[in-house]
């Protein structure tokens, strides 16, 4: 249905360029974008002549939270963005390495999935923030404000602390499957015997 009705393809085209529509559902990407182009790399940007004296609050609602990134980059310059975007590189990519040496298929893929929706929640704010809105801004982990998001996420990390704390020691325990498979079903003189190994 939504395929078919177009809704994704109009989001995809505003996404990419919300001015065709500045004033209605491109307004957020066209004022995030507009900040961002008077951004410098050092120290406070500069807004266009037609909304000199205004405050980048009225300009942007919710810039304290869903749009934190593009204050950020607008009130101290690029050089701040880069270094939260190398803080988060580091995260995530100390946290792919410790996954990929869990011994345990189920801290793998606990470790995998809490890794994951960091990843997503980084990629799609941070997408969001530079005026690519494709999807409502979620939260940038450790960054943005909101008790609900900043709750679920420190016990997120709780969790990926806890499975790289005890992965190293457990291990599963490797099994022939030939030797399953001979145990569970059997064919002597005629019989099929089926073993389920309860005792």
């Amino acid at each position: 249905m939504i395929f078919a009705s177009g809704i994704l393809s109009k989001r995809i085209t505003l996404a990419l360029d919300p001015s065709i529509d500045p004033k209605g559902e491109g307004y957020i990407g066209s004022m995030t974008r507009m900040l961002l182009s008077g951004a410098q790399f050092i120290g406070q940007g500069n807004l266009p002549d037609y909304l000199q004296g205004a405050s980048v609050s009225r300009i942007l609602l919710g810039i304290s939270s869903d749009l934190l990134i593009t204050y950020i980059i607008h009130r101290f310059g690029w050089l701040a963005f880069i270094i939260i975007a190398a803080l988060f590189t580091v995260f995530i990519t100390r946290a792919i390495i410790l996954c990929l040496r869990q011994k345990s298929v189920l801290a793998l893929l606990v470790s995998t999935a809490v890794t994951l929706t960091f990843i997503i929640q980084a990629v799609l704010y941070i997408a969001a923030n530079l005026g690519f809105q494709l999807f409502a801004p979620l939260s940038l982990p450790f960054v943005s404000l909101g008790s609900s998001y900043l709750l679920i996420n420190m016990c997120l990390v709780g969790i990926l602390l806890s499975v790289f704390r005890t992965g190293h020691f457990i291990r599963d325990k490797k099994t022939s499957l030939k030797a399953e498979t001979s145990s569970f079903i059997k064919f002597e003189d005629g019989k099929l015997i089926i073993d389920f190994n309860i005792h």
